[in-house]
């Protein structure tokens, strides 16, 4: 089996590797490459968007998709803290979102933060869920 950790990705093949009476090693594939991004680093990175939609709400995650550099300084920031990222320890991060300048004051975040609080703990009150 061959599983190929790549930058974003991670692909799965096996090969079983016969040898045949005149000492020849023959190699056939067994299963064809697989996997792809909803097995490696990209995956979160979608997982991590889907997260500042929900945080943002779709008006202002609009804003963050159209801010093309801050998009990418936010994406390159993030991928940081996840090369960081230990198992086990509990340890706090910091996300810098800055990089969307005026556009996210610290009000308005406090606003998006406050909003998206208020709104899991109704989700977790409706779904029985105990409060963490």
């Amino acid at each position: 089996m061959v599983l190929d950790c790549g930058g974003g990705t991670v692909d799965i093949t096996i090969h079983k590797l016969t040898c045949n009476p005149d000492e020849r090693f023959l190699c056939e594939e067994l299963l064809p490459s697989s996997g792809g991004c909803e097995w490696g680093s990209k995956f979160v990175d979608k997982y991590f968007e889907g997260f500042l939609l929900d945080l943002f709400g779709e008006e202002f995650f609009e804003v963050y998709k159209k801010n093309a550099m801050a998009r990418l300084d936010i994406l390159k920031h993030f991928e940081l803290l996840k090369r960081k990222f230990n198992p086990g320890v509990d340890e706090r991060s910091r996300l810098q979102l800055s990089y969307l300048g005026e556009e996210l004051t610290a009000a308005k975040l406090g606003d998006f933060v406050r909003e998206f609080n208020k709104k899991k703990e109704e989700e977790t009150k409706n779904n029985g869920a105990p409060v963490c």
